[in-house]
């Protein structure tokens, strides 16, 4: 089956906590830029939500540790 979205007859409403997050570094260019993955997990530790951002410029500069990336998303978040 493709992948095609289909219009529900009742909106479905629902909410979750993330309570912890996970990061994915991707598409790195060095001296430059980072693209970065971060999925939200609920208390059972599944996937609810992927953000995604761009490390750059000044932040990229500033990124020596993975520390620094952690609280970076967290400031993000």
């Amino acid at each position: 089956m493709n992948y095609t979205k289909y219009t529900l007859d009742v909106p479905i409403i629902y909410t979750q906590t993330a309570i912890q997050f996970s990061i994915i570094v991707s598409n790195l260019q060095p001296n430059k830029m980072a693209y970065i993955s971060v999925s939200l997990h609920d208390e059972m530790g599944s996937v609810i939500d992927n953000w995604f951002f761009t490390l750059e410029n000044e932040d990229y500069a500033l990124w020596q540790s993975d520390d620094y990336l952690i609280q970076w998303v967290r400031n993000k978040l």
